[in-house]
């Protein structure tokens, strides 16, 4: 077995003698390191002694050396390697990667000498750096995932590499661009609603695993950390951020379908929705980013004001204007000033010692539609118009129709004590709103003073 094994390394190593010749066209030399290397593997798996393996090994690293080599000249000419392999110049960097840790795997294997080892480490960090800063921005996402899967595969066990970390930080930069691309992408009608987001959560999802191993193979490494934590905190942020936006717009999809529904059970129950995808929506967002919590928190305070009319915004809309406090970003959005005007209002209303039905803006704006309705309706027709277009609900959500005030539901002023007469019982506050419509402008009360009951 021992000469079986010395035969098929010579046959080997005077193919290998052969397809160093430079003269010869790279095909023709790839062709015969090939060959090469099916003799040194036969050797190998032939040999019986630990010298015989050795050599072995020392044969296919400097075999695999030179078909790195020749795969990087190839690769810094790139229109021979399109000539000739009729392949992108990507083609041979991977080859030349995978060779040179091939080189590697073989060296450490056999003894091979240190300062050998050092300079293919050398060669692949300096390809590595070319990679990330000469072609960071043409280089695909993808190409610089299966150059590390190169390194995943290619290394031994246990085996550490600068040119592995600078790849592995390189893809997760890369993973994380994406993943903000598809955040801030605008709406597509061709998409799925939300498909963007998650989109995002998976690109970040990809970002962990290479973090996670660079934080536990490179532990005496501290500026590789320091850089992987950097790195680790921009995905997280990015992930609150993608999570509290992609709640918040799930809200507003909640709103939009309780505003066209017509059955109350499922407007109630898309109201509930809403709510919950907000409040998911600010929690996600606390304490990382300002800006979602503060609109998420906004959203709301919109949804209690405009729709259930309960004075519980006023805390929502405060949260609002703390947290713009801290943020110069806050202060130009919309939602910022509209629970700024909300709070301020809140306040003054306080201090006047006014009833606090009358402080929010929506409902105001709300004070001069009725206003120009009464003035346009007859009384039949605005009382059905303020029950359809305000409907006054029970503490469990049920909306009270015109018939359960009783016949005194012909003029006006009998609404108003109908619904006076319930104000302690179980109405909610929105019913509340319903009474000092009319009691909010002082022509309501004199119309009412000369109607008959």
């Amino acid at each position: 077995m021992a000469e079986s094994s010395m035969n098929l390394r010579g046959q080997g190593n005077q193919l290998f003698r052969e397809a160093c010749n430079e003269r010869l066209a790279p095909v023709v030399r790839s062709r015969r390191f090939l060959r090469a290397e099916f003799f040194y593997t036969q050797a190998l798996a032939a040999s019986r002694t630990e010298d015989e393996r050795a050599k072995c090994r020392k044969n296919l690293g400097a075999l695999h050396w030179n078909l790195a080599k020749m795969s990087l000249e190839l690769y810094d000419d790139g229109q021979a390697s399109s000539l000739v392999h009729e392949r992108p110049p990507s083609f041979d960097l991977e080859r030349s990667t995978e060779n040179y840790l091939a080189a590697l795997r073989h060296g450490r294997a056999s003894g091979q000498r240190r300062e050998w080892m050092e300079s293919i480490e050398n060669i692949l960090q300096e390809m590595a750096q070319s990679v990330v800063k000469e072609h960071a921005w043409i280089c695909e996402e993808a190409f610089i995932a299966k150059l590390c899967d190169l390194y995943k595969a290619g290394l031994a066990s246990g085996a550490k590499s600068l040119a592995y970390n600078t790849l592995q930080l390189a893809h997760v930069r890369r993973l994380l661009d994406e993943a903000v691309k598809e955040l801030h992408r605008s709406k597509d009608e061709t998409v799925p609603a939300g498909a963007n987001y998650s989109n995002c959560l998976s690109l970040l999802h990809r970002c962990d695993i290479p973090l996670e191993q660079i934080r536990r193979r490179e532990e005496s490494d501290p500026e590789c950390i320091e850089e992987a934590r950097l790195l680790k905190l921009s995905a997280d942020n990015c992930r609150a951020r993608c999570e509290s936006t992609k709640a918040r717009e799930e809200g507003k999809r909640f709103l939009d379908e309780f505003k066209k529904s017509t059955d109350e059970d499922r407007r109630n129950h898309m109201l509930t929705c809403a709510l919950d995808k907000f409040k998911e929506a600010a929690g996600h967002a606390k304490g990382v980013d300002a800006e979602c919590e503060a609109e998420a928190l906004a959203c709301i305070g919109d949804a209690y004001t405009e729709i259930r009319r309960e004075e519980k915004a006023q805390s929502y809309y405060s949260a609002v204007v703390k947290l713009a406090d801290k943020s110069d970003v806050v202060q130009t959005k919309g939602f910022y000033k509209k629970a700024k005007a909300a709070a301020n209002a809140w306040l003054k209303r306080l201090r006047e010692g006014r009833p606090i039905f009358h402080l929010f803006p929506e409902i105001k704006a709300d004070f001069e539609k009725i206003e120009v309705e009464f003035k346009r309706l007859k009384t039949e027709e605005f009382l059905k118009y303020l029950y359809r277009s305000y409907p006054p609900r029970a503490l469990n959500g049920t909306a009270y129709t015109l018939g359960e005030t009783g016949t005194a539901a012909q003029s006006r002023i009998s609404l108003r004590k109908a619904l006076m007469r319930r104000r302690s019982e179980n109405l909610c506050w929105n019913c509340v709103v319903h009474v000092n419509y009319c009691l909010s402008f002082g022509y309501f009360t004199r119309r009412f003073e000369k109607e008959e009951i």
